[in-house]
């Protein structure tokens, strides 16, 4: 499979990326030259490529819709979006570097080359945008803007080698998937803050807080669990919850330092 993909396309390649390249520069008008017949020539170069487009489109995507299937029901990856979209977008990635080096022994430039990784892509978008879109835990979306923020999209500030000028800027192919994971993110946090804070109306037994505290250690006396105060006794004991209503003042609140003295 590898060497109907990329070895045969290998084979004629130089000599295809200098007649291409030759029409390349004729539709280039000299400086100082009207310009003339260079629009058909810029046609060709056009056509050039969406034929080469079309034809590594049709070899290329069957092969990466059938393993976003497989990877969207294996078990690991069907009901983890974090899963699902670390391995698929790391097979995309792989496949748009492979692609990346082929186009590049076909071609001199990146002229259309951005169009064709971004069909490549289509596939992953398919699954994973409707996953995102109805992702209802917040810390997986986090961890899923993470996933892509860490591995995939590189910071203006690092550091690239002078040899590796050249090199493919996946993180523009994969911005829509992290677009797509923050805008849910985002409307997911504006729901908690409008319906758990700003329109929070709290119950009676909310607002009751002495009795909460009856309660609870009620609770811990009854299951013989230890009420945790951050300080290491030796002999711990629990409060009688009589006890405990003892040390509260008036109207059931804690008394004041001055008096509690």
């Amino acid at each position: 499979m590898s060497a109907l993909l990329y070895a045969k396309f290998r084979v004629g390649a130089p000599e295809l990326k200098r007649i291409g390249q030759e029409i390349h520069d004729r539709a280039l008008a000299p400086s100082g030259v009207e310009a003339g017949g260079e629009a058909e020539y810029q046609s060709l170069v056009n056509e050039l490529y969406q034929s080469y487009s079309a034809t590594r489109g049709r070899l290329i995507l069957p092969l990466v819709i059938k393993k976003m299937n497989e990877i969207a029901l294996a078990p690991s990856s069907s009901k983890d979006i974090v899963a699902f979209a670390r391995s698929s977008i790391s097979y995309i990635r792989g496949i748009c570097m492979d692609e990346y080096d082929l186009w590049g022994e076909w071609f001199s430039t990146e002229e259309g080359l951005r169009d064709f990784l971004e069909s490549i892509c289509e596939p992953l978008f398919d699954h994973l945008r409707p996953r995102t879109i109805h992702e209802t835990q917040i810390l997986k979306l986090c961890e899923l803007c993470t996933l892509i923020q860490t591995r995939y999209v590189h910071d203006d500030e690092d550091e690239v080698s002078p040899v590796d000028t050249h090199r493919l800027d996946f993180a523009a192919l994969i911005q829509p998937a992290l677009e797509d994971a923050q805008t849910r993110l985002v409307f997911l946090a504006l729901n908690i803050l409008r319906n758990d804070i700003e329109f929070y109306k709290p119950k009676p037994e909310d607002l009751d807080y002495p009795a909460r505290i009856r309660r609870n250690a009620t609770t811990a006396n009854r299951n013989g669990q230890p009420i945790l105060s951050g300080r290491k006794t030796s002999n711990a004991t629990v409060k009688d919850p009589s006890i405990v209503d003892s040390d509260l003042g008036e109207n059931g609140h804690e008394p004041q330092l001055t008096s509690h003295i």
